[in-house]
């Protein structure tokens, strides 16, 4: 086997192994992209703001914490228990027997947190911080 021909062999053996690469990632996105779809199609908020990594949220396991819905001053950066998030509500909605929030978040992503029709309201501008059940959050793998 001349040099030439060892050359193009192995030229041929890093193009494959390139191709496998790049075919591997892009397998692993579309993996991912499609479970981020099922649970957003599914009404759940996707999410990292939560810590922890990318996760499922559903909106009925979001709940606003009572000592700091609406009070100024009271939310401190960085002072966040773990897995809960700060924000501003956008918007609220009637949705026939619950009130879905629009949370805002600084990242420019929005959570949405289904408030029954006798809990608390938050008004919209009003600062709030989510936390979330442990029964409601699902780990989304890479």
């Amino acid at each position: 086997m001349t040099t030439e021909t060892k050359k193009h062999v192995l030229t041929l053996k890093l193009n494959k192994q390139v191709s496998d690469l790049l075919s591997s990632e892009m397998q692993r996105q579309q993996r991912t992209d499609f479970r981020n779809f099922v649970a957003e199609f599914l009404g759940w908020n996707v999410t990292e703001a939560l810590g922890g990594g990318r996760v499922a949220v559903r909106p009925d396991g979001l709940r606003f914490e009572p000592a700091r819905v609406g009070k100024p001053g009271a939310l401190q950066a960085g002072a966040l228990p773990p897995g809960s998030a700060q924000g501003t509500v956008g918007a609220r909605t009637f949705r026939r027997d619950h009130f879905l929030v629009q949370v805002d978040l600084a990242d420019g992503s929005a959570l949405h947190v289904a408030v029954g029709i006798d809990g608390q309201l938050p008004d919209v501008g009003a600062t709030v911080v989510l936390t979330a059940g442990p029964d409601a959050v699902v780990p989304l793998p890479e």
